[in-house]
């Protein structure tokens, strides 16, 4: 009895599952941009100082947060953590062996 219904269940979960997808996201039109980040602002957070595709991304400073009530401060920090976490690894050699 117990293989009948884990089969059941599977065979739903199969039916359920080839069924496509059907959200789609669109900001609206008349969307305000209440917080923006100054193309300054971005390009520092990039190593080499201007953005670029696969380009690593420096960390965040969260030690010095600047006002944590503060929603597009919170929000510029978290676009930058979202940047740095996604970004590739890539170390110059003095890094690599701990020297600075």
């Amino acid at each position: 009895m117990l293989t009948l219904a884990a089969s059941f269940v599977a065979w739903i979960m199969l039916l359920l599952a080839s069924q496509p997808a059907d959200a789609q996201t669109s900001l609206p039109s008349d969307a305000k941009p209440l917080c923006t980040v100054s193309s300054a602002t971005f390009a520092s957070w990039f190593r080499s100082g201007s953005p670029s595709l696969n380009g690593t991304v420096n960390p965040t400073d969260s030690l010095h947060f600047p006002d944590p009530w503060e929603n597009c401060a919170f929000y510029e920090w978290a676009m930058h953590a979202f940047l740095w976490v996604t970004s590739p690894i890539r170390l110059e050699l003095s890094e690599r062996v701990g020297r600075h």
